[in-house]
């Protein structure tokens, strides 16, 4: 590989954006690398500085194809206030064989997306292929990311349903229009979720307590918690048939951390869906929850797609053409 370094900030990664296809294809074939064994990880690590305050890093790497990642990322639920993003950071794509930095790539972006990719790929493989109707509670970025896949990758949607009352909403509601979908915006949490056939909770960790009861859902419904489902409330988690997740031993590290709720094991995760090892839950009508705290090998994924889309198309500029002198 070239030993230039490219910059990849958010304006350049908006113009490079998946689609649905693209995005499940992305997170398919790292995955796949996962369920043979071909992946080299360290468990997230998160610096907790207060409520809605942490650092946390990521990192992980393959060496076919040769690529690994190191995501630095800063959360601080107070910049809203200031007009500030409440994710910031960057990541580091390395040549694996190396060592040698590829890209510098902003963190923020890339998490919006690959979290969005995640969901997506679960979604593709547990949720009900004909929905119509997606709702959403949080109505942040990652709603945002997340109304643009879907919408994409479900071409029965027809309706999404909104928690009003919060910052987002009209621009959801708006994006929702622009897809030609029809918003529907309520003040009742239950009325959101109890007519979707897919949910995507993502409030963030300063929103407070649980609020939502999975009874409420229809029988057969996909749900992407990309809040960890802290606005789930514990006890109703009984009412999914299946429980998935990223990744079992993150997952697991996650809950010992108390980053996550204790939720307990999972049925599936990701590798196991990529390496065609879970053949569906047994009912033809389930209630299904993917429930994830993020996990590096996503970022890893993401990253090659842009890099190597990038690369492609000489979308971004080097840094330097000798980033290392000689000694």
């Amino acid at each position: 590989m070239s030993s230039e370094i490219r910059y990849l900030p958010a304006s350049a990664l908006e113009a490079l954006l998946p689609n649905a296809d693209e995005a499940s294809s992305a997170i398919g074939r790292f995955y796949g690398l996962k369920a043979r064994g071909d992946v080299y990880l360290q468990p997230k690590l998160t610096l907790t500085l207060g409520p809605g305050h942490l650092f946390q890093s990521l990192c992980c790497a393959t060496i076919e194809p040769p690529f690994a990642i190191c995501k630095w990322i800063g959360v601080s639920g107070s910049n809203a206030a200031a007009g500030l993003p409440n994710v910031n950071g960057l990541a580091i794509l390395s040549d694996a064989n190396t060592g040698l930095p590829l890209a510098l790539i902003d963190a923020a972006r890339l998490t919006a997306v690959r979290t969005a990719a995640t969901s997506l790929y679960a979604a593709r493989n547990l949720a009900p292929a004909d929905a119509r109707c997606i709702a959403f509670i949080g109505t942040g970025v990652q709603a945002q990311s997340h109304l643009t896949l879907f919408a994409d990758a479900f071409p029965e949607l027809r309706e999404v349903c909104i928690l009003c009352g919060h910052s987002g909403c009209d621009a959801l509601a708006e994006s929702a229009r622009a897809m030609g979908l029809r918003p529907v915006l309520l003040k009742q949490a239950q009325a959101v979720v109890e007519g979707a056939d897919i949910v995507i909770s993502s409030v963030p960790a300063r929103g407070g307590g649980p609020f939502l009861d999975a009874s409420w859902l229809k029988p057969e419904c996909f749900v992407s918690a990309v809040d960890l489902a802290r606005s789930w409330h514990p006890a109703s988690l009984s009412n999914f048939d299946l429980l998935a997740t990223d990744d079992h031993d993150n997952s697991a590290e996650q809950q010992a951390q108390r980053i996550m709720p204790q939720i307990g094991t999972f049925e599936v995760d990701l590798s196991d869906l990529a390496g065609g090892n879970f053949r569906g839950g047994g009912t033809e009508r389930q209630r299904t929850a993917f429930i994830f705290s993020g996990f590096a090998l996503s970022d890893l994924a993401l990253a090659v797609f842009f890099f190597e889309i990038a690369r492609e198309r000489n979308a971004a500029d080097p840094l330097s053409a000798t980033p290392f002198p000689d000694r």
